[in-house]
């Protein structure tokens, strides 16, 4: 479900450039609505409203195994106060059992607000139950120390480790088509490794091979030990 870029111009050209099949994604933006006198007025699609057709279209396509909401404030329904936390836990509460129901995977897109000082979870626009209601939240920010980086950081995981993220860049194809590339790891010369593999007691055995061909195993103690005991 998106509301802010087009499908043909915008959404399908960076699908390709991630390697994406097109034909596996279906967009829902539009709702038309028929009137008493048989005229369709189109509208915007309603989490609201709109479940069933949602709960219709997963039972049809059971391979569907991901739903993707950006923004969600686009898609709330027509007086709903995104500011309320009981409304906005009603709404989000038949999608959770939606994506339950068919082991499918919810993702929905906020925008930070511009106030600063607090947390960055104080910083979704809108309700705070959109970040509790959520399993699991990521920050997307640009890194202070390069701006041409970008990082995704964890935010909260009540399913998994809160802790750290992932690097990445926006590269272009050659039709100017922007794609996420993830960063290189740093490198390291071979000197600071052995240090640090010392430092650590590290417990090097060969594994196999000889030469250019020979390979080793590294251990830290901790592993050996627990291999010996049992």
């Amino acid at each position: 479900m998106g509301a802010e870029d087009a499908l043909d111009d915008t959404v399908k050209p960076r699908l390709l450039a991630a390697g994406a099949n097109p034909k596996k994604v279906t967009a829902f933006s539009m709702v038309y609505e028929t009137d008493a006198e048989g005229r369709s007025t189109p509208r915007p699609f309603s989490l609201k409203e709109d479940m069933h057709m949602l709960a219709e279209h997963l039972c049809q396509h059971r391979a569907c195994k991901l739903i993707v909401v950006d923004p969600i404030s686009a898609f709330l329904g027509k007086g709903t106060d995104s500011n309320s936390n009981s409304e906005i836990r009603a709404l989000l509460h038949p999608l959770s059992e939606l994506a339950e129901k068919y082991q499918i995977a919810v993702i929905c897109v906020s925008h930070l607000n511009k106030g600063g000082g607090n947390s960055a979870t104080y910083r979704v626009m809108g309700s705070l139950a959109f970040v509790a209601a959520a399993r699991a939240s990521f920050i997307v920010t640009r890194d202070p120390q390069d701006p041409d980086k970008r990082l995704f950081l964890a935010g909260k995981n009540n399913i998994g480790n809160d802790s750290g993220g992932y690097a990445y860049t926006i590269k272009e194809t050659e039709k100017e088509v922007p794609y996420i590339s993830q960063s290189e790891k740093e490198g390291f010369s071979w000197r600071t490794i052995n240090r640090a593999k010392k430092e650590m007691g590290v417990i090097s055995t060969r594994a196999g091979g000889t030469g250019k061909d020979g390979k080793w195993l590294w251990q830290l103690p901790e592993a050996t030990e627990q291999e010996q005991a049992a």
